[in-house]
């Protein structure tokens, strides 16, 4: 026990520490005769005896699961301290910074890569898309790179030590563990459990060749001696660590019966490794002995270990100007390289263009991510768009290079411009429910979306204004929808209890259902603008069928698919999201055969759009100033359908065009082709005389007949049109047949629902979502359907570390 004596009447007495801290920047304690400063543990004082260094001379750094230590190397004691970080749940692997000292450090659990100072302040997060099981990380401190291997993803990828221009150099390893570079030589190593072994290239990608496969079993940690040019590895299965030269001679071993050696890294004379079964870290000389010490145990969860400081900087050989590249300048052993970011062609050896020609885009967990069909391999690539939860869907805009998209977290459409992706922003939020699928009418410039809350297919321009519901009976959970704008026709599928897709002009009318047999969850919908065929998925039926515009000659495209949702179309292609499967697939859209995996692992998959530099062509008379309307042009096969937004806004509205435009082409092709024919015939053209006055007489008669047609039309359309005061003046409004906006139907105090997880099970039918932790079975309103206990959530799986 221990005592301690508490005095009131104690006089307080001024010490040497009391005025500016004694001098110390750290720590004053106080002695006999003055002071003395001290620091925190592991830390040295300068020469002047008076402030602390920054961090320690020499230092280790453990990855000990939810903390990283730092044992300082330079006391006569050994003492680790855990870095004030925030809250970590599995760190694997982890580097420092040479120049730096900052941290780099993987998060198994979160799925993320973080950057973090030397003292583990400023902390944040530079990967946390298209990521999964990082188990090893390398930094080419010297050209500024950062190296990782991903188990899960089977890959090797490199960036700049902020993460961006991502580019993925291997996407067909087994079990890939450590890694680790060594700049002078321009090589690149990495082990490979399901070799088993270590496979070496350049730092660019290329002369990939394996290295060690003998005699190897488990290989974990890789560490590279620039003294020596030697090649440290562990070994689990062997329990052992090696060692080899960089030109794969001189093979040796180091250390015999390492119970189960994991982390290894190398300091001074000394090599150090991590032990899984006895939970400690330990030392020994390089050159191998029997003499090894344990300098800290009780370590249950101790995973990887980097040496600080790490390789020495060296010259960087692609210079102040990047090489000139425009993007990554990789090391090579000839001297440097070029290289594009993943899915990005190369111009001149030098310069990458800024987008591929073609592209998916899709939406899943914490991302939206592209995946380029120009290049090989497909791989996923995020697309840095900040303040996003769980995108849903999305669609593209070419025109104005505008993605747009909705998230399950927030009632909002937002857009974001693929030219500047750091600046997403709301479109659309008042009044939306459940936005549940979205359309670009590319040539209108128009947006589509349905809102399965509010059961209405809702129209507006691209930038949000002249919003109007174009639909609004007979919808019960509408949820994807496509638009083929120049043939002026509306697509969308329903949930409702009797599931259908149907078809309708631009502008709501003609409705009519191609489908409402034999179908039970249709979810994507997708559309062949050159074939004139509509595709569809049922996550229901596990299919994906195709048929033409008018809903005939159907045809079972692809059988067996497990759970399609997004569903998209470029070349000959069609592509689809699976949720079960959290793939993206593709098979040939005229036979269903080639059927291939292009992506999988991705959290959380939905929608998937197909974007390309020669897409979103055609032409109506909507393309043309608008086709003369106010406010919304709304192309219908039979002309152009103007139309006013709900909500009156300041501009007079108009329901029929107020400026004349050409229904065929060019406004003034007609015209401009007879001026341009008679300015050619000269003074030896058609003679003068009688046929020349009798064609003029034939045209003034036309002329006349056709302004009175004109006349009389417009004056009954006048009667049937009801003028309606806005706050700056009359406007017109627009009548559609499908949508009162007094209709009882529309019930927008229906409580949203969202697609947290949606499952299906063979023998049961009923739809199921979890919302807030809760399992609920979406019974439509008014039904008397009754449906069976939904099964419950299957459990989450949980991938340990191996």
């Amino acid at each position: 026990m221990d005592v301690r004596v508490f005095q009131r009447k104690q006089t307080k007495r001024e010490t040497a520490c009391n005025i500016n801290n004694g001098g110390c920047s750290h720590l004053c304690l106080l002695r006999p005769n003055g002071v003395s400063c001290a620091c925190p543990t592991g830390i040295l004082l300068k020469s002047d005896k008076l402030t602390c260094r920054r961090r320690p001379l020499q230092s280790l750094l453990i990855a000990d699961r939810e903390n990283v230590r730092q044992m300082s190397l330079d006391m006569p004691y050994m003492v680790d301290v855990v870095l004030p970080m925030p809250y970590h749940q599995i760190v694997v692997a982890l580097d420092a910074d040479s120049i730096t000292g900052d941290i780099y450090l993987a998060d198994n659990a979160e799925h993320v890569i973080r950057r973090c100072a030397f003292d583990g302040s400023n902390s944040r997060t530079i990967i946390s898309a298209a990521i999964n099981t990082v188990e090893g990380i390398a930094l080419d401190t010297t050209g500024r790179k950062m190296y990782w291997t991903d188990l899960k993803r089977q890959s090797v990828e490199v960036s700049e030590l902020d993460g961006s221009n991502r580019r993925v150099l291997f996407t067909d390893l087994h079990k890939p563990r450590g890694i680790v570079t060594h700049y002078p030589s321009g090589k690149l190593f990495w082990a490979d459990w399901g070799l088993p072994g270590i496979e070496v290239s350049d730092m660019d990608g290329n002369g990939r060749k394996l290295f060690v496969t003998s005699d190897i079993a488990w290989p974990n940690g890789l560490a590279v001696d620039w003294t020596k040019r030697e090649l440290f590895w562990t070994d689990a299965k062997t329990n052992s660590i090696q060692a080899i030269g960089i030109d794969g001679r001189n093979r040796r071993t180091v250390i015999r019966d390492a119970p189960h050696p994991y982390g290894v890294t190398l300091l001074g004379s000394y090599i150090y490794w991590t032990d899984w079964e006895t939970k400690s870290v330990n030392r020994t000389r390089k050159t191998g002995t029997n003499y090894n010490t344990t300098i800290r145990g009780g370590l249950p969860a101790v995973m990887d270990i980097k040496a600080s400081p790490g390789p020495p900087v060296v010259k960087n050989e692609c210079g102040s100007d990047n090489g000139k590249c425009s993007h990554l300048c990789l090391r090579n052993p000839e001297g440097i390289s070029c290289a594009c970011p993943t899915g990005l062609i190369v111009k001149d050896n030098r310069h990458c263009v800024d987008q591929p020609m073609n592209y998916v885009i899709f939406a899943g967990l914490r991302t939206i991510g592209r995946i380029s069909l120009d290049t090989e391999p497909l791989w996923d690539v995020p697309l840095d768009v900040p303040h996003i939860h769980h995108p849903a869907i999305v669609d593209y805009y070419r025109k104005e290079d505008l993605l747009f998209f909705t998230d399950l977290k927030f009632d909002s459409i937002r857009v974001v411009s693929l030219k500047n992706l750091s600046h997403p922003w709301t479109l659309l939020s008042d009044g939306l429910n459940t936005p549940d699928g979205l359309a670009v009418d590319w040539i209108a410039g128009n947006l589509y979306w349905n809102d399965a809350g509010r059961k209405v297919i809702e129209v507006a321009k691209v930038d949000g204004s002249c919003r109007k519901i174009i639909v609004s009976t007979d919808l019960v959970e509408p949820r994807a929808i496509a638009v083929f704008p120049e043939e002026g026709f509306l697509f969308w599928t329903d949930w409702g209890n009797k599931s259908k897709i149907e078809r309708s002009f631009l502008d709501g009318t003609g409705r009519k259902i191609l489908f409402d047999h034999e179908i039970g969850w249709p979810n994507g919908l997708t559309i062949d603008y050159d074939m004139k065929r509509i595709y569809w998925n049922d996550a229901l039926k596990d299919t994906i069928k195709s048929s033409d515009l008018d809903g005939e000659n159907e045809v079972l495209l692809v059988p067996k698919v497990v759970h399609p949702f997004g569903l998209t179309l470029l070349g000959d292609y069609i592509y689809w999201t699976d949720w079960e499967q959290m793939t993206i697939e593709r098979a040939n859209k005229l036979s269903g055969s080639n059927r291939q995996v292009i992506r999988s692992h991705i959290e959380g998959i939905m929608e998937v759009k197909a974007v390309s530099s020669a897409g979103q062509t055609g032409w109506n008379v909507c393309a043309d100033r608008n086709g003369g309307c106010t406010h919304l042009c709304l192309y219908h096969p039979q002309g152009v359908r103007c139309a006013c937004p709900d909500r009156p806004d300041s501009r007079r509205c108009s329901d029929r065009p107020v400026i004349k435009v050409s229904p065929t082409g060019s406004p003034h092709h007609a015209m401009f082709s007879t001026t341009m024919a008679s300015a050619k015939k000269g003074p030896r053209g058609d003679p003068p005389g009688l046929i020349p006055l009798l064609v003029a007489l034939v045209v003034v008669a036309i002329l006349a007949v056709a302004s009175m047609v004109a006349v009389v039309v417009w004056w009954k359309y006048k009667e049937k049109t009801k003028m309606v005061e806005g706050p700056n003046g009359g406007a017109l409004t627009y009548t559609n047949p499908t949508y009162s906006a007094s209709n009882s139907d529309v019930n927008t105090d229906r409580k949203p629902f969202t697609w947290r997880r949606l499952h299906h099970d063979a023998n049961h039918q009923g739809r199921m979502f979890d919302e807030k932790g809760e399992v609920a079975a979406l019974i439509s309103e008014g039904s008397s359907v009754e449906h069976e206990s939904p099964p419950p959530t299957p459990p989450t799986r949980t991938d340990s570390v191996t």
